[in-house]
């Protein structure tokens, strides 16, 4: 019966642990897209590098971003039609990261530098909601899973 309780009080621990870490995942994705569009307004600006090149160059540290800049050179190469965004975006924000990756390239280096810059903007005040969103509930959420776990322990105890 104590390994039960204990079973209970670990697998609910663990299914916080998993919300929590979505909040994560959400953050770095957004600090690693201010990253990149940090890298695309210098590259619009000064460096002039095609997309693919720019994208080849960038090494974000984040799975789901690395994810989605192969995909995206995949697109601008017109390999694939669609961009599969990660599962813990809204709906609202995959519109507007699609939105935003189908009008690159299509503008002259200064309408580009234009949208680039607002999106960046976009982008750090995603990033900063993101992480104040995350230091307040991926805390609790944990600590929620792990008592609701103990509370059912006690209950079947």
């Amino acid at each position: 019966m104590v390994i039960v309780c204990g079973a209970v009080v670990v697998i609910s621990g663990l299914i916080g642990y998993y919300f929590s870490n979505k909040l994560t995942k959400k953050s770095k994705f957004y600090k690693n897209m201010l990253e990149f569009c940090e890298k695309l307004e210098l590259n619009v600006g000064f460096l002039q590098d095609t997309m693919p090149e720019l994208i080849e160059n960038f090494k974000p540290p984040n799975a789901d971003m690395q994810n989605l800049m192969i995909q995206l050179k995949d697109y601008l190469a017109r390999k694939n039609n669609n961009i599969s965004l990660p599962t813990f975006l809204k709906e609202n924000e995959k519109q507007d990261l699609f939105n935003f990756f189908s009008h690159l390239g299509k503008h002259d280096a200064n309408s580009e530098q234009k949208i680039v810059m607002a999106f960046k903007q976009t982008m750090a005040n995603k990033a900063q909601e993101a992480e104040e969103y995350k230091n307040k509930n991926a805390p609790i959420i944990f600590k929620l899973a792990t008592f609701i776990g103990l509370a059912l322990a006690i209950i079947i105890y």
